[in-house]
């Protein structure tokens, strides 16, 4: 802990107080240090942050760290923000619940409150739905609000193949083996979109399409410019 945060504020200033902040949700979730009426627990023993606090510490650093390394500065619109976060925060819940699907059995011995314990396995089954729709909504959104093009709408592709792949796995029963599978298919789509923009690029394509604008003028990425 002490050694991360030192090299931080040494070498990388601007995400000091942003991997102190990952840091102590780290420590938060693994020690009793929470405070809660009950007395001091474990993020991972509290109904709902078990699984929120988690996606946080990925928008965390995977969203909020590369902006903050650019100053803050966007080549998106700001309102396209909070689609992101919001799409990134839904759709890793999902498989922080399909874990808990998973581990169902061994939570309800450890009293553990997740949603497939609280609430029935059928329940979470139908909370991972709606999430992936959630996740997918503000995509969609920003896209016809013009905030984003089509490279960024791609990205509805993640919940509606990670739906059509653990729709029938959760009907048998998932696995551990369903969850490695499903954890790799999200990096294979990484991938992919990463590999099929750069081809795109290659090929000499316009570099985004916007909603009823055809083609826009050219757009880097959604993480901020420097």
């Amino acid at each position: 802990f002490a050694s991360t945060v030192t090299l931080t504020y040494l070498y990388a200033r601007p995400l000091f107080f942003l991997h102190l902040l990952v840091q102590l949700i780290g420590v938060g979730y693994n020690y009793r240090l929470v405070p809660t009426f009950g007395g001091l627990r474990r993020f991972k023993e509290l109904y709902f942050f078990k699984n929120f606090m988690s996606a946080t510490l990925f928008v965390l650093t995977c969203i909020v760290y590369p902006l903050a390394l650019a100053n803050y500065k966007m080549v998106l619109p700001t309102a396209a923000l909070p689609c992101f976060i919001v799409f990134f925060l839904a759709f890793e819940i999902t498989y922080e619940i399909l874990y808990d699907l998973r581990d169902v059995k061994g939570d309800r011995d450890e009293k553990i409150p997740t949603y497939p314990v609280v609430h029935g396995e059928l329940a979470a089954r139908r909370i991972i739905d709606a999430l992936l729709l959630i996740s997918a909504l503000p995509m969609v959104l920003a896209f016809a609000m013009r905030w984003v093009g089509v490279r960024e709408l791609l990205m509805v592709a993640a919940p509606l193949v990670q739906f059509v792949f653990y729709r029938p796995r959760y009907n048998r029963g998932l696995t551990p083996r369903d969850c490695i599978q499903i954890t790799h298919l999200g990096s294979v789509l990484l991938v992919f979109y990463l590999l099929g923009t750069w081809a795109w690029n290659k090929a000499g394509l316009p570099e985004n399409i916007y909603a009823s604008s055809g083609l826009a003028a050219p757009v880097e990425n959604f993480v901020a410019t420097k």
